[in-house]
């Protein structure tokens, strides 16, 4: 595969978890003591250089799920 897929499926797995979390406090916002949970995200912004682009080359984004956390 190449990097552009990598980078598509990267930031598709943490919207994915981005869902299930915001879904997950949403489905138990009436339960009594419920902690709410929050995700933590980091991006890596890559700058490329191709020998066919003009200078300066173009950025990449890779996204990566760092963590979950209860909302105390």
């Amino acid at each position: 595969m190449d990097n552009t897929t990598y980078i598509a499926l990267s930031r598709i797995d943490t919207l994915t978890r981005s869902l299930d979390v915001t879904a997950n406090n949403l489905a138990n916002t009436n339960t009594a003591g419920f902690k709410a949970s929050r995700e933590v995200f980091s991006d890596y912004i890559v700058k490329q250089k191709d020998i066919h682009q003009l200078p300066g080359g173009k950025t990449e984004t890779y996204t990566q799920d760092r963590a979950t956390y209860q909302d105390h």
